[in-house]
């Protein structure tokens, strides 16, 4: 029974340490290939509090689908100001 389970030992002592090169390689691959995604990004600071890009938008895409027309970058920069009120009151 013991040479059993050495005989058993042995040979899957053989197959991780055949194999562990191009598992490691693999995850290097793997994780080399791998890109980092941004999720959000604070965009000002007021007080202790923060402005995040993610509401900039949420908020103008908002406006600008309830008010259509008028100059985008007016209406983000209003829209920004508010934000930064709000964070201030």
């Amino acid at each position: 029974m013991p040479s059993k389970i050495f005989k058993m030992y042995r040979l899957v002592h053989q197959i991780f340490t055949k194999h562990t090169g191009w598992v490691v390689l693999l995850n290097l691959f793997l994780l080399s290939n791998a890109q980092a995604q941004l999720v959000d990004k604070i965009i000002a600071k007021v007080d202790d509090q923060i402005v995040l890009k993610s509401e900039l938008e949420l908020t103008y895409l908002q406006l600008l689908s309830s008010a259509p027309g008028g100059d985008p970058a007016t209406l983000r920069c209003k829209v920004m100001e508010s934000l930064v009120m709000n964070k201030l009151l």
